[in-house]
C-alpha cells in the first residue's frame, strides 16, 4: 500500500489541472480527472506504459474491454486504438494516472545489453554424467 500511496502523491503533485498534464521529462504525461469523463480516444503513437494510481477506468484496446483500477497498468503498442472512460473519480479522490512513452530503439538496445550480460555471467553447464 505504501508504494501506491507514494505514487498517488507524486501524480497528484504533477497533475494539477483536469485532463492531461505534460511533465519536464520527455514522453511522461500525468492525468487527473475529477469526475466521470471520456479520457482518451486515440491511436497510440509510441510504445507506452500506462499506470492508474487512483480511480477506475473502462479501457478498450482495439476490440477488448476491461475495467482497471488502482495499481493496474498496461503496455500500449504503437498503432493501438485506445479508448478510456473514467468511471470512478471525484474532486476529493480524482482519477490519477501516468503514461510514459518508451523509445523502441532504446528498448532494443537495453534488451540486447541485458542478454549479453546474462550470456557473459552465465554459469557453465553442469558436467554430464555417463
Amino acid at each position: 500500500m505504501f508504494i501506491r500511496d507514494e505514487l498517488v502523491d507524486l501524480i497528484a503533485a504533477h497533475a494539477v489541472a483536469e485532463g492531461s498534464n505534460d511533465s519536464s521529462w520527455p514522453g511522461l504525461t500525468y492525468y487527473r480527472f475529477n469526475g466521470p469523463a471520456r479520457a482518451h480516444d486515440q491511436v497510440v503513437t509510441s510504445l507506452s506504459i500506462y499506470v492508474i494510481a487512483q480511480g477506475h477506468e473502462r479501457v478498450q484496446v482495439n476490440d477488448q474491454t476491461c475495467v482497471c483500477g488502482p495499481s493496474h497498468f498496461f503496455v500500449e503498442a504503437q498503432g493501438t486504438r485506445l479508448v478510456t472512460d473514467v468511471l470512478e473519480a471525484s474532486s476529493d479522490r480524482p482519477l490519477l494516472a501516468a503514461s510514459l512513452q518508451i523509445d523502441p530503439v532504446l528498448t532494443i538496445e537495453l534488451l540486447s545489453e541485458i542478454e549479453q550480460h546474462l550470456e557473459r555471467s552465465a554459469f557453465p553447464p553442469p558436467p554430464r554424467s555417463t
